[in-house]
């Protein structure tokens, strides 16, 4: 059961205020404690900067742009073609540049001869023909 914040009659949330030293509300733990509540993490303002700045980089971080990621079996076709991963990277970045780039052209930048690799790209990213 979580405790109720005394002046908002509701359950603490992050950045709540304790008033007898000025730390953060932060968090509940799924930890009961013998009277009944859930644990409660409070940090210092400092704490709780760092805390949000680190919660920020790592979202940052994990955020991959949508054209970046590869097609669900691309690992498998890029260990039997490892050029085919270069290919695919530059493909994408010249496409980004320049959607209205022809498949020709495409064919003339590409690493390797192998007319595969671009017929496992076009199929998953829009080629203008």
């Amino acid at each position: 059961m979580k405790r109720l914040n005394p002046k908002t009659q509701k359950p603490y949330s992050r950045h709540d205020t304790r008033g007898k030293d000025n730390k953060l509300f932060f968090a509940y733990t799924n930890v009961v404690k013998r009277d009944g509540f859930f644990k409660e993490i409070w940090l210092s303002p400092e704490s709780m900067e760092k805390q949000t700045q680190g919660n920020k980089a790592i979202k940052r971080k994990a955020y991959v742009r949508k054209s970046d990621r590869l097609p669900p079996n691309a690992g498998r076709y890029f260990k039997a073609h490892p050029r085919a991963e270069r290919d695919y990277h530059k493909l994408v970045k010249m496409l980004r540049q320049e959607p209205t780039i022809t498949r020709e052209d495409l064919i003339d930048m590409l690493d390797s001869d192998d007319h595969m690799v671009l017929d496992f790209i076009s199929t998953h990213i829009t080629i203008p023909s």
